[in-house]
């Protein structure tokens, strides 16, 4: 071949090589153009399906069959209205059954939030008897549950009201009773409780009705992915972080007994590093997470198993409710999901999970066994209740169901403690003002003796869950076929024998409204 034909074909080759690498190099523009529209599309996808869930209404249950429907209606002080009726302060609403009806249920639905305190009251032999009473608002969606009664007539009394109500519908219905054999009864317990082997005794009976317990506060995880024992504040000084961990641990199982109860552990991440300004505190914090969860994460995940293996603990629990930024939410999924492929099925795998939603919470959902769904300290605009039922039982499910989140991985969560209604930093504990609250009240008013968070006469309003509500959540969640329930925490509550115990609340709704064994 001739020097010139030579040159000829070598110039015809890298023609085509470079008219090669231009076309890989567009294809690769091409297919990260495709797959990029396709995570966009994702994305929309699952965003307008979160805001069409959540704007079709709550997580409510729809009964086969509405047992007013036929009933015969009367209002005093008010109007019937289409399903429901209007009315001011001291309207009631009866309806009179055709034939003796058995039901455990009604749910009301306002037309806003005007109501301040009803009653239901089922006429048995002839007399009517108070079965409900709430001293709170109904709202957009209210479940009202109590045990199964055979009645001929019903009435409904709204004692109080800030300005004249509608209710735009009511149902009343017998709910079918499920099976309790997998439902869950978690709660938090601290380390400082549970070191407290005379204190964690007089709830002891509490563990009749508990099915999980998450040991918290007890260790942590730093950024480099190693665990420690923070040291415990104790009356006479600070106690080995270790030493206490162990002591806390031992006087729990010790407590518990032979009872069938499960013992998980939490793990507490990093804080933002010392001397971080004020206004960059929670990327930081987020910041020190993701070197756990990211560079550091066979580190953490080899001294989490570790650690759950020689504490025979049954299950590895994470309370990081902070994540900001897209890349948190990545990295912490990303560690979740090769957590559960080392953990291979020994032990339990969840996380809390805040009231305040992120679309990217998505990807928690498929590595987490259960998901402690936190429903309170989410204040109402209107009242300052933080743990109202329409927003933090009915609406924060509706919208974790909207994000693909399982109904049987959810534990409803329940405060055992009040906030103040004017959103005050304060945490009080139910027991308390359970004597204040009695069975059937939210709120407490005036001073609350012998605490020491508050001063006498200038202690706020307190919206707790009392006996009741706590009933009503938990039925509705038996009802709505989740995985169980979960309070924050153990120690809030009185002991389980007095009839006003919060446990005590979620044992009588399991009783009634499951098939015992």
């Amino acid at each position: 071949m001739s020097k010139e034909n030579s040159a000829k074909q070598s110039n015809h080759t890298k023609r085509s090589t470079r008219k090669s690498s231009k076309a890989k190099k567009a294809l690769q523009v091409l297919l990260s153009l495709v797959c990029l529209v396709l995570i966009l599309a994702l994305i929309l996808a699952l965003t307008c399906t979160a805001v069409s869930f959540h704007n079709a209404g709550k997580a409510e249950i729809k009964p086969a069959e509405n047992l007013l429907k036929g009933a015969a209606v009367s209002v005093e002080n008010g109007e019937p209205a289409g399903d429901g009726f209007t009315g001011e302060a001291n309207t009631a609403y009866t309806a009179e059954f055709s034939a003796p009806t058995t039901l455990n249920t009604i749910i009301l639905r306002e037309d806003g939030a005007n109501c301040r305190g009803f009653s239901i009251e089922a006429m048995v032999d002839g007399a009517f008897q108070q079965i409900y009473a709430q001293d709170d608002k109904i709202g957009e969606y209210r479940y009202c549950a109590f045990p199964e009664i055979e009645t001929t007539a019903l009435r409904i009394t709204v004692q109080g009201a800030d300005a004249p109500f509608t209710i735009k519908d009511i149902e009343a219905f017998a709910a079918e009773r499920k099976a309790a054999e997998d439902f869950r009864v978690t709660t938090y317990i601290t380390a400082a409780t549970a070191y407290n082997l005379e204190g964690l005794r007089t709830q002891a009976g509490s563990f009749d009705v508990i099915t999980d317990v998450i040991l918290f506060g007890g260790v942590r995880f730093a950024a480099d992915g190693t665990l420690y024992y923070p040291d415990m504040k104790g009356e006479n000084g600070p106690i080995d972080g270790e030493t206490a961990f162990r002591t806390a641990l031992q006087n729990l199982r010790e407590v518990i007994g032979d009872r069938d109860v499960r013992i998980h552990c939490n793990f507490i991440g990093p804080d933002a590093p010392e001397g971080t300004a004020p206004e960059n505190a929670a990327n930081a914090k987020c910041d020190q997470h993701n070197l756990a969860f990211g560079e550091n994460r066979d580190t953490l995940i080899r001294e989490l198993l570790t650690f759950t293996e020689s504490y025979d603990f049954d299950g590895i629990y994470f309370d990081y409710e902070y994540p900001r930024r897209f890349k948190d939410w990545f990295t912490f999924s990303r560690f979740l999901s090769a957590l559960k492929n080392e953990i291979d099925g020994r032990y339990q795998l969840g996380a809390a999970m805040p009231v305040w939603k992120n679309l990217w919470e998505i990807f928690l959902s498929r590595s987490i066994d259960t998901a402690e769904i936190m429903g309170y300290d989410s204040f109402d605009a209107q009242d300052g209740h933080h743990a109202s039922f329409a927003q933090t039982a009915s609406g924060i499910l509706g919208d974790y169901l909207s994000l693909g989140f399982r109904a049987d991985k959810m534990d409803l969560g329940m405060p055992f403690y009040a906030r103040p209604t004017d959103a005050g930093e304060y945490w009080y504990s139910y027991s308390g003002d359970a004597a204040q609250l009695g069975k059937y009240q939210n709120v407490a008013e005036g001073p609350l003796e012998g605490s020491p968070e508050t001063q006498g006469e200038d202690t706020p309003d307190r919206y707790y869950n009392g006996w009741q509500m706590v009933y009503d959540k938990t039925a509705y969640a038996i009802d709505m076929g989740l995985g169980g329930v979960m309070v924050w925490h153990y120690a809030c509550d009185l002991p389980y024998e007095d009839e006003l115990s919060l446990f005590g609340a979620m044992a009588q709704a399991i009783e009634d409204r499951t098939v015992q064994e």
